[in-house]
C-alpha cells in the first residue's frame, strides 16, 4: 500500500458515499473515479492518491449555456468567482468553447478530516445545485439565488480553507 494512502485515518470513498447517502462501492464504479447525478448536474469526483498526491477533484457539469444568455451568464460567472462561500470554495468555468458551464473544486486530503470532507462534498452539491438551476432558468439574478446553509458552508477558518483557489 501507497504510504499516501495510508497516512490518510479515513476513506474518501467511504465519507464521500456516505455525504450522498450511497454505498461507496457503487459509487465508485471505477477505481478512485464515480459520477452523481445532482437535479440538472452530473458531479464528477475524482480521487488521486498516488505518491504525495492526497487530493479530492470535484468537477460538475452544470449543462449548456443558453445562446441568448450566454454573455450575461458568463459575467454571472465571473462576478460569482470573487464569492467563495457562494460556490463552496470552487471556480466557475466554461469548456473551450465558451457554451457548457462548470464548478470545480481541488481538495487537499492531507488538509482534511473525514468530518470536513463531508461538509466540503455537501457544501459544494449545494452549490451545484444552484449553479446549474440558474444556468438552465438563464435568468436568475444574484438576489435570486438562496445561500449555502450556514451548516454547509466550511468556516472561514477551517485550516483547509486557503483564499488563493487553485480549483
Amino acid at each position: 500500500m501507497d504510504a499516501a494512502v495510508s497516512s490518510l485515518t479515513y476513506s474518501p470513498e467511504q465519507v464521500i458515499g456516505k455525504a450522498f447517502d450511497l454505498d461507496p462501492a457503487k459509487l465508485f464504479v471505477e477505481a478512485n473515479q464515480a459520477a452523481v447525478e445532482l437535479g440538472s448536474a452530473m458531479l464528477y469526483i475524482q480521487i488521486h492518491l498516488q505518491g504525495k498526491d492526497r487530493m479530492v477533484v470535484l468537477v460538475a457539469d452544470l449543462g449548456p449555456l443558453p445562446a441568448k444568455q450566454r454573455n450575461d451568464l458568463h459575467q454571472q460567472m465571473l462576478v460569482a468567482n470573487n464569492n467563495w462561500r457562494d460556490l463552496a470554495g470552487g471556480a466557475l468555468c466554461t469548456d473551450d468553447s465558451g457554451e457548457r458551464a462548470f464548478l470545480r473544486l481541488q481538495l487537499d486530503l492531507s488538509t482534511l478530516d473525514s468530518e470536513s470532507l463531508a461538509q466540503w462534498t455537501g457544501a459544494f452539491a449545494v452549490a451545484t445545485v444552484a449553479w446549474a438551476e440558474r444556468v438552465a432558468a438563464a435568468v436568475s439574478p444574484p438576489e435570486t439565488l438562496a445561500p449555502l446553509p450556514e451548516f454547509m458552508s466550511p468556516p472561514r477558518d477551517f485550516p483547509g480553507f486557503s483564499p488563493f483557489n487553485r480549483a
